[in-house]
């Protein structure tokens, strides 16, 4: 694809996340400072990783039935924007309301990024370099409006969600609009039925990536949902919250602009990589005794996404049959940003209470220790490493496939 291909999907990746930014960045804020105490954000956010969680898994299956990701993409990215909009609106007059709409607005927003991902990898016809340049546009998108973003509500006030979520949104739609959809490829599968979930568990890596997501997922999301904790437990304030995430994903931008050259890699190396990575976040957050040791924690958090998303998309794009990749993305999505969060959410309530919240980065580190010792051990069985690769295409890259 040519260079100017790329820069459109990833001109609407950017648009995409800079509507994340400029609204799931800011709405819970929002929610507090309009009364709502943090008991009820607490259960709100859990009903919402639940309906997340079943929205991935809804969503992904509708796309691989109807055999497309910009359809799909399009109704449910219309139906968020519009009930964003009116969780906006109604927030200072009702927020209880607010709150129940908000995990409805999560069913339909969960799978929007697997979509947008599934789609330009095979516009791209699996040419990891170019999704990678792309998906970084992403990234980028959303550290620069985050940083933009908390300046102009700082400075205007929470009513600036809406037209910052409104803009983005109508342009992402717009680009929608506009770029094409290649078909699906068929499937080479004949004895089991097409889009059955139980060709999820044919191949032992992506059983062993769900796992390894899990994980990731249980350690570092009640400490990125603490942050601002953390950061003022070691003297800094709220301002550096949004110094932490640019500087992170401005990095995660650049690491995944790169990421095709990570194909050189074997695949359970990365793994190990993206699992070691999320352990040095944890011991540096746990022993933090400045600001600056929690930004390099988050450092370390972005290099552990940017290596892991775009190996997760290649494990699915070549160990998974094609009836059921978009079922198979938003698993994968899920199991690090939902399932595990709902977990997470009860655990770490219970160890804030009892021991104080420097313990779920204990916690965390304990988690990765179990992930890194399961890498280990995959890489020592290396006779393994090459059974049950799916024999359908598989993705367009230079060095080995793992």
């Amino acid at each position: 694809m040519k260079t100017e291909g790329f820069l459109r999907y990833g001109m609407m990746d950017g648009l995409f996340y800079a509507w994340c930014a400029s609204f799931t960045g800011f709405i819970t804020s929002y929610f507090l400072a309009c009364g709502l105490s943090a008991s009820k954000l607490s259960t709100m956010l859990a009903v919402y990783m639940i309906t997340c969680f079943a929205g991935a898994l809804f969503w992904g299956g509708v796309c691989d039935k109807l055999k497309t990701n910009r359809k799909v993409f399009i109704a449910s990215f219309t139906a968020v924007i519009l009930i964003a909009g009116i969780i906006t609106v109604i927030t200072p007059h009702n927020v209880n309301l607010a709150i129940v709409l908000y995990p409805v607005m999560g069913f339909m927003l969960s799978s929007l990024g697997s979509n947008l991902d599934a789609w330009m990898l095979r516009s791209f016809h699996k040419d990891g370099t170019l999704y990678g340049k792309a998906r970084a546009i992403g990234s980028l998108g959303y550290s620069v409006t985050a940083l933009a973003a908390g300046m102009i509500i700082n400075t205007f006030g929470y009513s600036m969600i809406q037209p910052l979520q409104i803009v983005t949104g109508v342009l992402t739609l717009l680009m929608a609009f506009f770029l094409k959809e290649l078909p699906f490829e068929e499937t080479a599968q004949k004895k089991t039925a097409k889009g059955s979930p139980r060709l999820l568990l044919r191949s032992p890596l992506y059983v062993i990536l769900i796992v390894l997501l899990f994980l990731g997922g249980l350690a570092v999301s009640p400490v990125n949902n603490m942050k601002t904790v953390f950061i003022q437990n070691v003297g800094g304030d709220v301002s550096m919250l949004g110094l932490d995430s640019f500087i992170g994903v401005t990095l995660q931008a650049v690491l995944i602009f790169v990421s095709g050259r990570f194909t050189r890699i074997p695949v359970k190396v990365r793994l190990l990589i993206m699992s070691s990575a999320l352990l040095a976040d944890m011991m540096l957050i746990y022993f933090a005794v400045s600001p600056f040791m929690i930004i390099l924690g988050s450092i370390f958090w972005n290099i552990s996404f940017s290596v892991m998303l775009p190996t997760q998309r290649e494990i699915v794009e070549k160990h998974i049959d094609p009836s059921v990749r978009n079922i198979a993305h938003n698993v994968a999505d899920a199991a690090y940003n939902n399932f595990s969060a709902i977990i997470a959410l009860s655990y770490s309530g219970i160890l804030i209470d009892q021991f104080g919240v420097r313990m779920i980065a204990f916690a965390g580190i304990l988690i990765m220790l179990t992930a890194v010792a399961i890498e280990t051990s995959m890489l020592v069985k290396k006779e393994n490493s090459k059974n049950n690769v799916y024999t359908g295409n598989t993705i367009m890259v230079s060095g080995q496939e793992g």
